[in-house]
């Protein structure tokens, strides 16, 4: 015999049990909105009475549950349907002759949901009561509701998204009379609690605490050009509201910056148990993403990055979005495509030149073509490798360390670190700080290897050919190789780096030995205090102004060791093994001319030129700016693109930026 049983998705001890983790990650400005807990479950008549599911804790559970939540101080907000209802005649006291609104043709409607399957509105059964009925059911509800003296808040969802008339011949209702209905209704609770809605339709704003499932983006048909953060504009400042389910998002970075454009709160929709039933039922399966288990520990990640980007702006006011141009910060292998065709162009020219000459040089002047076509390459490569360099310091305190040092700081106010806030924190400063400092280290190598190739060049030409063109090109290409490198190594070491002269370099380790350093070493400081403050001060953004490489790596070593996380005497039983770390990188130790260590300034600042045109870009790229009206107080640089930027404000200073990453500007 067939038996229909009532399943809990999440109890009433569930939710309780959700929030005490949430508040020992530090998580505590939390607000549940709980659906299907009354009068059916998910499938819930209208709420002519209040029956507390059973399988969810019942009438006690709900109250234990208020009484918990006033205690530390977060809200709960079970919701009530009193525009539509899943249940007929049969099935519940709602009469449908009475309560149901009807069509034109004097007929019940039903409400319809877009079928991307069907490609086309689909109607699930789910009747629409008619306005003037609304009052007979909130008013018995809400008499019964506030007997729980600890419910401080009512979702009443539908009354933020729905707006219905009725065309019954007796009783017809227009949308603008219907209004009323709503706006009554709104008014009848917003008296006695908090009222969170769904949609938020412009009437309903003044009388919503919460507004959920707010448009932050536009439908990006193709014929739309931009989107702008309208409902962020307006409602920031004076509503709390949040977008669809982060984790229901396709591009869960995508919609984070939607939401940091908006200044919006972050929405989750989770079940704490029975998940795999969703997917039996037509209308619930769309719930496919839902597990709280799976969630949890990135939600509170979520929910800190997010925080931290916009927690003091929630009482501004978003006073200015623009739309900036760029330039996409290219690969390796386009950079290799762009010196292959400044080669060949050099070919081309030189080609030109050998047609012109005498048969009798035509061989000679092949032969320095060959020579020069090969210098030029080299000294592309080079210039290239610059640029490529310079991009990677300035990407040390973009997305990457922002989550270093975050991760950080949590591994150090933890007590008792988890095994994942380890691993994250070994993670990040792998990516952050090791693979930049020894990819530079490689670099250096390979761009003094690119000088001796120019130089060969050159002298070639010298031999080989009377071509004054030639030999002044070759020239300005060595001397142009020479200062980039000198450029190169003032980075690295943070110093003023000199060349003074080539004769008998024929190797890498002969062209180090030439190199002399000259001006004062910037140097990180050494106690505690000092370096926790330098390193993982308040400022967002570090700037390690004149420092080098070498010590910038040291000084996050050298806290590491003050701290007790990384012992270099007994590296394998630290908490963070470096050695293990570094000996991932075979590149071999950089030979420091003069004896002196040093490296490169890192931030999001970035004074590199974009290297080719045909890398800009005039979209995807965001400012949102954030204060009071005529006192600016903190911008977003937003990059939407799934590739990094770079761009220029209007004072000058360019940015560099992470595929789907930010930058926080504080004025």
């Amino acid at each position: 015999m067939p038996v229909t049983v009532s399943v809990p998705l999440t109890t009433f001890e569930d939710v309780a049990t959700m929030y005490d983790y949430l508040a020992g990650e530090g998580v505590t400005n939390v607000n549940f909105k709980l659906t299907g807990y009354a009068n059916g479950g998910m499938y819930s008549e209208v709420p002519y009475k209040l029956k507390w599911e059973k399988s969810v804790g019942g009438a006690s559970g709900f109250e234990e549950l208020t009484a918990y939540a006033a205690e530390k101080g977060f809200e709960i907000f079970p919701d009530f349907d009193f525009v539509y209802t899943t249940q007929a005649d049969g099935g519940s006291k709602v009469n449908m002759k009475k309560n149901a609104a009807r069509t034109i043709e004097n007929r019940y409607t039903s409400r319809r949901l877009y079928s991307a399957t069907k490609q086309g509105l689909v109607s699930y059964y789910q009747m629409v009561l008619a306005p003037e009925t609304y009052s007979k059911f909130y008013e018995k509800l809400g008499k019964k509701y506030e007997k729980y003296e600890n419910a401080t808040g009512i979702s009443l969802a539908t009354f933020g998204n729905a707006l219905n008339s009725d065309f019954d011949e007796d009783k017809s209702v227009l949308r603008e009379e219907a209004k009323q209905y709503v706006l009554e209704a709104l008014a009848y609770f917003k008296n006695d609690y908090n009222v969170m809605l769904d949609g938020g339709n412009a009437y309903t704003w003044g009388y919503a605490d919460h507004i959920l499932n707010i448009p932050l983006d536009s439908s990006r048909y193709t014929c739309e050009l931009s989107t702008v953060p309208f409902m962020g504009v307006v409602l920031h400042g004076y509503v709390e509201f949040a977008g669809t389910p982060v984790n229901m998002e396709g591009n869960l970075t995508y919609a984070m910056l939607k939401a940091m454009e908006n200044g919006a709160s972050v929405y989750f929709v989770l079940s704490y148990a029975n998940t795999e039933l969703l997917k039996e039922d037509v209308l619930l399966s769309q719930n496919y993403s839902v597990r709280y288990d799976i969630w949890q520990n990135r939600l509170v990640e979520i929910y800190k990055e997010l925080n931290a980007v916009l927690a003091d702006v929630q009482t501004k006011l978003i006073i200015d979005h623009k739309f900036l141009d760029g330039t996409r910060t290219p690969d390796e292998d386009e950079l290799l495509v762009d010196i292959e065709q400044a080669a060949l162009d050099k070919a081309a020219a030189i080609e030109k030149l050998i047609q012109e000459k005498h048969d009798a040089e035509v061989l000679e002047l092949r032969a320095a073509r060959e020579a020069a076509v090969g210098a030029a390459a080299k000294i592309n490569a080079f210039t290239n490798y610059v640029a490529l360099i310079d991009q990677e310091r300035a990407s040390v305190a973009s997305t990457q360390t922002k989550y270093l040092l975050n991760t950080w700081n949590n591994y150090l106010s933890s007590g008792t670190p988890s095994a994942t806030n380890l691993e994250n924190f070994k993670q990040y400063f792998d990516n952050s700080i090791v693979f930049r400092y020894f990819s530079m280290r490689k670099d250096l190598d390979t761009a003094a290897k690119y000088v001796l190739a120019a130089k060969e060049g050159y002298e070639y030409l010298l031999k080989n050919s009377n071509e004054a063109l030639l030999h002044n090109t070759a020239a300005a290409g060595l001397a142009d190789a020479v200062a980039a490198y000198e450029n190169l190594l003032s980075i690295y070491h943070g110093q003023t780096a000199t060349l003074a002269s080539l004769d008998g370099v024929d190797s890498v380790e002969k062209l180090k030995a030439a190199v002399t350093l000259s001006g004062t070493v910037v140097t990180a400081p050494t106690d505690l205090a000092g370096l926790e403050e330098y390193i993982l001060g308040t400022n967002p953004t570090p700037q390690y102004d004149g420092i080098g490489m070498e010590e910038l790596y040291r000084a996050f070593v050298t806290l590491m060791e003050l701290q007790g996380i990384y012992d270099p005497a007994d590296p394998e039983n630290s908490a963070v093994n470096i050695k293990a770390i570094e000996d991932t990188y075979t590149v071999p130790p950089t030979t420091n001319p003069g004896g002196t260590t040093g490296g490169t300034t890192q931030g999001t600042v970035d004074e590199t030129t974009p290297i080719n045109d045909k890398y800009a870009i005039d979209s995807d790229i965001v400012l949102v700016t954030y204060g009071e009206m005529g006192t600016p107080y903190k911008s977003l640089i937003l990059n939407f693109n799934n590739y990094a930027v770079q761009t220029t404000l209007e004072n000058g200073v360019t940015y560099t930026i992470e595929a789907y990453g930010y930058v926080v500007i504080y004025h």
